[in-house]
């Protein structure tokens, strides 16, 4: 329990009273990707997640159930108490496996009491922070500044009595207006890029990898066949590359290269061409930008961030006689806040450019009435209701470019629209419980049940606008997909990095919402418990008890047959299934030894039940494949050709992202200028499967977000031993070992992924006939036969069973070293819907005599995945929800701690604990590297924080200003209150940023280790290689196709751990008396007065193919550098 005194001293940075939780040292902040549409409560109890926790306000519930964060409530200065249970918490607790947080708020007493507030910060009075730079308009040199900053927050509250002995009131107002700035590490180290020549184009530079560099000047590359070729085309298309994605202008040396006459200019690199030939294209060879193409050098520097809250709040408390009392508490509290940065999309944070901040608007109203009764002599009931409302509103932001589409560059910028924006909400709850409690001898039995019906509406026409502003996805490239040999000379050819491939226009992947599925819906918990505290001996307490929760939440109808057949095959479904077994059984020892209170032992177990967020149900129909969609296009090779002609050719990533998508007659409402398409049009081919009636293959189709037909609620086993002793008069240390083991946690994995065997083999077999083939993924079959030679493969597509031109061929006249490849089939990955487990894609039925049966039976020819029979699946990616995930944690703590005596209180605590888990959290990009081998994701927590430990006091002057002696008066009514916080970083994954697990995302793909990979200056003793995990290693002669195509990292999931965390926050405020009831306090907080640098964040991004990116580990953003914060406060 946090008593006023420390409420009222205690330096907590920004006055959110939740964080008075961070004084014990069992509690942790939320290490977990932020996600500014769905914010946890930011605690971790446990090694649990932040969404774990129960928050309630005089006991009524103050959880966002559909994100499970918290609401807005009352001001620091309206809490009375502030109560933290970890563990051993009773029965008539629940709908947490993590901690239960109650906040009891002041009312009125029988003397007028109150204050007025007002706390002030400037940027003159701040340290800079380490990540603050501005770019000079003139010169471009990037400059460190310091950061605009002002933050005031001020208010009043006033109690007192309305009729002596009987009702009284209690009213407080708190206002926060913040004018401040946020920082991105954008554009370090030039990108990874230095200027670089070469002998094969001279006269010329750009810029370029150390890589890339060394390898256009080195002299076995030169000097080998073909080499200088082969120099300058990495030249051109990396050093082109690095000039368009940082300054937009392309020198031109691309399209000379190709015979395009070109001088610099604000357009792609490479020239475009219709395929096949001889089909019309319009436009020319050379594709100008569009106009929402963003320079990355545009993004550098600092933006600014803005909040308006206030919290408004009433309370009125009446006694009744001397059995009865009731009191009604009204607060509201509206805010706005800006600059909002997340890193929901995998970034860490730094990477993120001010576009792609996002605001929030929130309006919460709350109105709780409780009455207390007493029944006769031996028990008491107390009844509740509230009322809650939560209008939320989450956009992208207002800053030039909010609006336009998404851009990720893994490990360097993350700028445009916030993909999770928009959401427009409102949650309302009504509540009512009742608790009875009986004293019967040695027992003290209670009871009681809580009903709550949460009603979730909007008024917009979607409650969730996932990805509706489109996104790119860019990553690395290698050699070969760039048209260049693995290899000259004996030199591997370096990669194409991403930043130079964003430059290119050549993206991995495009993702676009489009639809509407705005479907309100009802949620009904409801919760029972019976508890009982014994006193088996005077020297022995047994607290018992079971508490039984069930949610009643819909589920909806598929929006067409075809998807109620397929979620029936994969056994899912839309809305959160209903889990009716949650009894959770419990029980708590308290022991006195030795029978004088001295000595206290405290053990207990129980199970504890989570509840999952209802934003799982409305994700469900945010993406579920008809009514609202989730467009995936793969990368591809731009082009003007008619979409109508050959959409296999034309719907690509890159022509979406070139602005050349030619979509002729198609309804697609594609944007060319805005790069995406129009995501409300009605008729769009997209929405409810029409592509599908209208015969349109779609090389990739929607994916979809479910719900697990078996997904149960997570809980917790928790146990727990505590030994406390009193070893002064005012000194208590203890000893406290905690164990929880979550089961049946929430986690997204992918069942529908694609096969990395499969589109290895199949790209083996397409290189071994000859064919051109950038990846895996880009692998078609022959449009008819193709002759064997002495060095390939021939492939016959007609007059063989099992054969189709375009869509299947069988290997033929394989010479040596390929003979055994002789009948192997070679087909278009996109026709067989990249070998996922649902069989090939049935957009493409109409290309084929007999439609879909006759897909499967040529997908059975060649041993490709069939499906479900009889069901056609027009789903790419199933990212189900399911309740898979566990987690184990392990804690020991040792306190110490003083009770306010002498002028002075403390209390000090030690955790050494190490959580372990498999699973983070609800996004779909926190989704396993192998979705087939989801155990392999078992690791250190992303929340485990090894050592924490935290001492807080507050000091009182024993001198008042009455006392005599100068030096006395100078030191009178002081109150000196420090927190000081020493802590070990948090666990981080290293990711290559490049799509090598061929799944269409690099946002999970890591690196192997090993001794002679690349390394990171911020790793110590740590090689990185690409990956060599794979299923099935596939070779095509000595040359290995896996690794690195369809293979994962064998590096683990938070194998490497942040810089440690140090901060000292110190209050010194003094009071001076004004009159009998009033004084007039000063106050000067300083929040980490040693001004260090805590890293906020570093870099995940290593990729083995390009050592220069390989910079994991390193930071990109720093938590708040030394603050000052004066405030005056007059109370009576």
């Amino acid at each position: 329990t946090v008593n006023q005194r420390l409420i009222e001293n205690l330096p907590i940075n920004g006055r959110n009273y939740i964080n008075f939780t961070l004084t014990a040292s069992q509690a942790q902040r939320d290490s977990a990707p932020s996600i500014g549409a769905a914010p946890t409560s930011g605690l971790n109890f446990q090694g649990q997640r932040a969404r774990s926790n129960q928050v309630s306000v005089d006991g009524a519930d103050a959880v966002d159930n559909s994100t499970n964060g918290i609401r807005s409530t009352v001001s620091q200065e309206a809490v009375q108490e502030f109560q933290l249970i970890m563990s051993n918490y009773m029965p008539e607790f629940g709908r947490a496996t993590g901690g239960v947080i109650n906040i009891v708020t002041k009312g009125g007493t029988n003397t007028v009491h109150g204050n007025v507030f007002g706390f002030l910060r400037h940027s003159s009075i701040q340290a800079r922070n380490p990540f603050s730079v501005q770019v000079d308009p003139v010169t471009g040199e990037v400059k460190a500044v310091k950061q605009t900053y002002t933050r005031v927050q001020a208010g009043a509250t006033l109690g007192g009595p309305i009729r002596k002995d009987k009702t009284f009131y209690f009213v407080a107002y708190e206002t926060t207006r913040r004018q401040e700035t946020g920082f991105t590490n954008i554009g370090a180290n030039n990108f990874g890029l230095v200027p670089a020549t070469t002998p094969a184009v001279p006269g010329v530079t750009l810029l370029l990898t150390p890589a890339q560099r060394d390898f256009v000047n080195s002299p076995a590359v030169l000097g080998a066949p073909g080499g200088a070729q082969a120099a300058a085309t990495l030249f051109a298309l990396a050093g082109s590359g690095s000039s368009v994605g940082l300054t937009g202008i392309d020198p031109g040396l691309v399209a000379n290269f190709r015979g395009v006459p070109a001088t610099p200019g604000k357009r792609f690199p490479i020239p475009i061409d219709c395929q096949p030939p001889g089909v019309p294209c319009s436009g020319s060879n050379l594709v100008p930008l569009p106009s929402s193409f963003v320079p990355l050098r545009v993004l550098i520097g600092n933006y600014p961030i803005s909040e308006g809250t206030g919290f408004y709040s009433a309370r009125l408390d009446h006694q009744w006689n001397e059995r009865h009392n009731s009191f009604v508490r009204v607060n509201v509290s509206p805010s706005k806040a800006t600059g909002i940065q997340v890193n929901a999309q995998n970034q860490n944070f730094g990477q993120n450019a001010g576009s792609r901040t996002s605001i929030q608007q929130s309006r919460d109203f709350a109105l709780v009435a409780q009455h207390f009764s007493t029944i006769g002599t031996s028990a008491f009931q107390e009844m509740r209701f509230q009322f809650a409302r939560r209008g939320m509103h989450y956009g992208y932001s207002e800053l030039p470019g909010g609006s336009q589409v998404a851009v990720n560059i893994t490990g360097f910028a993350f700028f445009g629209r916030e993909p999770f924006s928009t959401v427009d909400r409102i949650e309302r709850r009504y509540q009512w419980t009742d608790g009875i409690s009986w004293s019967l001898g040695r027992h003290n039995l209670k009871a009681g049940a809580d009903v709550n019906i949460i009603q979730l509406r909007s008024n917009k026409e979607q409650i969730f606008e996932l990805n509706f502003g489109g996104i790119f996805n860019f990553g690395g490239l290698t050699a070969s997909q760039v048209g260049l040999p693995t290899a000259v000379g004996g030199v591997p050819v370096p990669s194409i990095i991403a930043p130079q491939a964003y430059g290119l226009g050549l993206p991995q992947v495009f993702i676009q919402g489009i639809g509407n599925s705005n479907m309100p819906f009802n949620n009904y918990p409801l919760a029972f418990f019976i508890q009982d505290s014994w006193r088996i001996h005077p020297r022995l307490t047994l607290n018992y008890g079971v508490r039984y929760d069930i949610e009643l939440t819909q589920k909806f109808e598929a929006a067409t047959a075809l998807n109620r057949a397929a979620e029936a095959a994969f056994n899912v479904v839309e809305g959160i299934p209903t889990d009716k077994n949650n009894v959770a059984p419990r029980f708590a020892l308290a022991w006195d030894p030795r029978g004088n209170g001295n000595t206290v032992i405290r053990a207990g177990y129980g199970l504890f039940y989570d509840h999952p967020l209802l934003a799982v149900a409305f994700n469900a129909t945010t993406a579920e494949g008809a009514l609202s969609t989730q467009l995936l296009s793969g990368g591809g090779t731009a082009t003007r050709l008619a979409a109508a002609v050959n959409p296999i050719a034309a719907m690509n990533a890159a022509s979406i992202f070139q602005g050349v998508l030619n979509q002729g007659p198609l309804p697609l409402g594609y944007l060319p200028n805005e790069q995406r398409f129009d995501s409300k049009l009605p008729e769009s081919l997209f929405a409810n499967q029409k592509f599908l009636t209208a015969g349109v293959p779609l090389p990739l189709l929607p994916f979809t977000l479910p719900v697990a037909g078996d997904f149960k609620f997570g809980y917790a086993q928790q146990a727990n031993l505590t030994v406390e002793q009193k070893i002064a008069s005012d000194y208590r240390i203890s000893v406290a070992y905690t164990y929880t083991h979550g089961v049946k946690l929430h986690r997204p994995r992918n069942i529908n992924t694609t096969d990395p065997v499969l589109l290895s083999a199949n790209y083996r077999n397409a290189l071994a006939a000859g064919l051109s083939a950038s990846s895996p993924i880009a692998v078609s079959a022959p449009a008819a036969d193709v002759a064997a030679t002495p060095g390939a493969c021939g492939v016959l597509v007609s007059g063989a069973p099992g054969t189709a031109p375009g869509i299947l061929g069988r290997l033929n006249g394989c010479p040596a070293p390929l003979s055994a490849l002789d009948g192997q089939p070679v087909g278009t990955a996109a026709f067989f819907n990249f070998f996922r487990p649902s069989g090939p894609n049935p957009s493409f039925a109409a290309l084929v005599p007999g439609g879909y049966p006759t897909q499967v039976a040529l997908a059975k020819a060649a041993g490709y995945p069939t499906g479900f029979p009889g069901v056609p699946v027009a789903w790419s990616d199933v990212m189900q929800q399911e309740s898979s995930g566990n987690s184990l944690y392990h804690g020991m703590t040792l306190g110490l701690s003083k009770r306010f005596s002498r002028r002075f209180e403390f209390t000090s605590s030690y955790t050494w604990s190490h959580a372990i888990d498999d699973s983070t959290d609800l996004q779909t990009l926190l989704s396993p590297q192998n979705n087939r081998r989801p155990d392999l994701e078992r690791s250190n927590s992303t929340f485990d924080q090894r050592h924490r430990w935290v001492t807080s006091a507050v000091f009182e002057s024993p001198y008042r200003r009455s006392s005599r002696g100068w030096h006395r008066k100078l030191l009178a009514d002081f109150v000196f209150s420090p927190i000081i916080e020493f802590a070990s970083g948090r666990p981080y994954t290293v990711l290559t940023g490049s799509d090598f697990n061929l799944d269409f995302g690099s946002n999970t793909d890591r690196p192997s280790a090993g001794t002679a990979g690349v390394s990171t200056p911020f790793i110590k003793d740590v090689s990185f290689t690409v990956p060599t995990a794979c299923d099935q290693k596939v070779q095509l002669g000595t040359t290995s196709i896996s690794p690195p195509f369809g293979c994962y990292g064998d590096v683990g999931r938070n194998s490497f751990t942040k810089p440690g965390f140090t901060m000292v926050d110190l209050r010194v405020a003094r009071r001076f008396p004004i009159s009998d009831r009033a004084n007039l306090e000063f106050i000067a907080d300083m929040f980490n007065v040693l001004n260090r640098f805590n890293v906020g964040d570093v870099s995940p991004l290593c990729n083995p193919l390009d050592p220069a990116s390989c910079r994991a580990g390193e930071p990109t953003a720093a938590l708040d550098p030394r603050q000052f914060q004066f405030a005056l406060k007059l109370s009576w």
